[in-house]
């Protein structure tokens, strides 16, 4: 299903229809810009220019990957998939702006003028081989342009296994390194995979999320439970870290029941899910810098 059209938001972002309270702006919601290719070695160095710039930031990208398996970009239902089929890592590379010679720099504002305090990866299935998890570096310039102050950092983070949507939240202050984030001209996505493992992304967005909406999708609801129950425990970025403390725990589930409203009262307590959670099947996590 092709994603709704989007307006143009600033400097090339494109401003996601959402929900009362929450902000989102596409970096890259893969709806233009088709590409499939497999192979063993897979070999792809692409740059994707033209493209609908209320779709895919600046309008232009860069895609790499030399490992095993495939690479698909499915704009019919926007989603950007990964599979590594041989022997090692492998390290597909998305870039946006600066990070290539060949595409202009970005200038774009991730603070949406400050109603934007994060990133956001709409991830459709996290599925690595074994115990060895999935993960994406991501990194970012600013002042590229000729006369500015250059400036650059990143942040790694492990992505939990998960055979079910989830959002990955990522605030800008998790970012290392002297980046103005009003005036980011080049982003890139590092993603690391080990045979056997596959990734589906269906968006990547800046944006921010209302406080206790645990699946990041615009509204505090009783289905967000859900999340705070899945990755109960979890230590990576995941939006059902509602505090942003770097673990999921009852802390999360208190601020999402007290968002929640009145009919809070009829959904279960974190206390009784404690046990259960822990004994769920292990999630591959992140640990946040200190």
């Amino acid at each position: 299903m092709i994603r709704p059209p989007v307006v143009r938001l600033g400097l090339a972002l494109g401003l996601l229809a959402a929900p009362s309270g929450a902000v989102a702006a596409h970096i890259d919601s893969f709806a233009d810009g088709a590409l499939s290719a497999s192979g063993t070695p897979l070999l792809v160095a692409q740059t994707q220019t033209g493209l609908d710039a209320a779709a895919v930031i600046g309008g232009a990208r860069y895609v790499e990957a030399e490992h095993p398996g495939a690479l698909v970009i499915d704009t019919a239902s926007g989603s950007l998939a990964f599979d590594h089929a041989g022997p090692g890592v492998g390290i597909p590379v998305v870039q946006y702006g600066s990070f290539r010679a060949s595409l202009s720099p970005l200038g774009a504002d991730l603070t949406d003028g400050g109603a934007s305090d994060r990133l956001l990866i709409r991830v459709r299935e996290s599925l690595p081989d074994g115990q060895t998890p999935l993960g994406v570096t991501i990194q970012l310039q600013s002042g590229a342009s000729q006369g500015e102050t250059f400036g650059a950092g990143g942040v790694a983070v492990l992505l939990p296994a998960s055979a079910t949507p989830f959002v990955m939240s990522v605030p800008l202050d998790a970012i290392d390194g002297p980046i103005d984030f009003t005036d980011v001209d080049g982003l890139a996505f590092n993603y690391f995979l080990q045979r056997g493992g596959s990734l589906v992304i269906d968006a990547i967005e800046s944006g921010s999320i209302p406080l206790g909406d645990l699946d990041a999708n615009g509204a505090v609801e009783p289905i967000d439970y859900v999340q705070y129950e899945r990755f109960y425990g979890s230590d990576t970025f995941v939006a059902a870290d509602a505090n942003g403390d770097g673990v999921v725990d009852a802390a999360d589930y208190t601020i999402w029941r007290d968002n929640l409203g009145p009919p809070a009262a009829a959904v279960p307590e974190a206390a009784s899910l404690a046990i259960g959670v822990i004994a769920a099947a292990p999630l591959s996590i992140a640990r946040r810098r200190p």
